[in-house]
């Protein structure tokens, strides 16, 4: 009976996720309608109108709203809760070239990255309690920062580099921040992004956020091949398609399925995946696909390609390695309209998530996809495995070394 009690209270928090972002008044004018709810006398009208026409994404004033009982938290954290004169916000200001990016974003998804910006939380109580009350002497510890921040890049070490670099600026009070695009030195034909940011020093520094665009094509990414501020992923703007770069850092920590579980619990995910498990050259693989609704603004798939050493136990899997990776590709659907294109290309996970106003059930979707094997044995080996899955949903063709998926 306790384990019952559970399951109920569990699926009643995840179906209040997934309606989320409506409850809290998204406005999506493709679903949802006052006029189409009209006609809705049912709960079985609800659901099938759902299928048809997806909820509503999270959009600007949703955002906003979510976040708001988070102010008192930053005033508590930033030692500001009496100080109610203190503004909660940044100084912000963008260049034309990326506001019209940003207002092309907001038109197609409701989600207005410019505006967002604008609500970048003040959090300088703690370095303006360093530099008024112990008087630590920001230039002078900027200039130290920036020598061990060079002494990590010299050595390598890029992240910890780039950490180092946050945390001088953070400390130094950051009191205005002007955001524009100059031409990136390596191509001209391509903008890099770059950050004037005013200290409560008086100092104003030149910063780079190793994001470059491209204005013609729309495409956003990093300097390396880390993703836009190397989180991981770059993106196509103007097809409003999120993927993860080849070297992202998130190959450093393969997967595990207890990734999937504290995902599943949390409101902004909502997905359906299959793995299909095999043996091959000594070694166990697993080949996984995933389709659904990611931070509750993109409707989006993956397949990942994920290995370990033969008899090993455990739910962990290191990303496949350069000479595992295969070609892969893919089409996602909802019902006949596609939403977007991955074209082929190797890789150990293939990914795409495109920004949305409407956010479609993982069911509803329709993942078409490839994966070019490099010879028949490996090939045997994994529609072996698809064969053997429970859910038995995922068909498929073979074409010469490649296998032709639909889920």
């Amino acid at each position: 009976m306790f384990a019952k009690l559970i399951s109920l209270m569990l699926s009643m928090l995840i179906f209040l996720g997934s309606v989320y972002p409506a409850s809290l008044g998204a406005k999506n004018k493709d679903s949802f309608s006052d006029e189409d709810l009209a006609e809705l006398h049912s709960v079985s009208d609800y659901i099938d109108y759902v299928h048809t026409h997806g909820l509503p994404s999270m959009d600007t004033e949703t955002f906003l709203k979510s976040a708001e009982p988070l102010k008192w938290l930053r005033r508590l954290l930033n030692g500001k809760v009496l100080r109610l004169e203190e503004s909660d916000y940044i100084s912000l200001t963008m260049c034309d070239e990326l506001t019209e990016m940003c207002d092309y974003i907001a038109e197609n998804t409701g989600l207005d990255i410019a505006e967002l910006l604008q609500h970048v939380p003040n959090m300088n109580g703690l370095p303006d309690f360093c530099r008024t009350v112990l008087h630590l002497d920001t230039k002078a510890f900027r200039e130290e920062m920036y020598r061990l921040r060079d002494q990590a890049y010299a050595e390598g070490k890029h992240t910890t580099g780039a950490l180092i670099y946050i945390f001088a600026a953070y400390f130094s009070v950051i009191e205005d921040v002007k955001i524009y695009t100059t031409p990136w030195s390596e191509n001209p034909e391509e903008m890099i992004v770059t950050l004037d940011v005013t200290f409560g020093d008086g100092e104003t520094q030149t910063m780079y956020a190793y994001l470059v665009i491209d204005p013609k094509t729309g495409h956003a990414h990093s300097i390396e091949d880390r993703g836009i501020l190397k989180l991981g992923f770059d993106v196509d703007v103007y097809d409003l398609v999120l993927y993860a770069t080849l070297n992202s850092w998130q190959r450093n920590f393969g997967f595990s399925i207890l990734y999937d579980l504290f995902s599943d619990f949390g409101p902004l995910f909502n997905y359906i995946t299959r793995r299909y498990f095999f043996e091959y050259g000594g070694k166990e693989w697993m080949i996984q696909i995933w389709k659904g609704n990611y931070g509750q603004i993109t409707n989006g798939a993956e397949v990942g390609i994920y290995t370990r050493e033969k008899g090993k136990t455990g739910l962990f899997y290191a990303c496949a390695s350069d000479e595992d990776m295969m070609k892969m590709g893919f089409d996602l659907y909802h019902g006949d309209e596609l939403l977007f294109t991955r074209k082929p290309s190797v890789h150990w996970w293939l990914n795409g998530f495109k920004m949305s106003s409407v956010l479609y059930l993982p069911e509803d979707l329709t993942l078409d996809f490839t994966i070019e094997f490099t010879n028949e044995e490996l090939l045997k080996a994994f529609t072996d495995a698809v064969d053997a899955e429970s859910a038995h949903d995922l068909a498929y063709e073979i074409d010469g070394l490649t296998f032709v998926g639909k889920w």
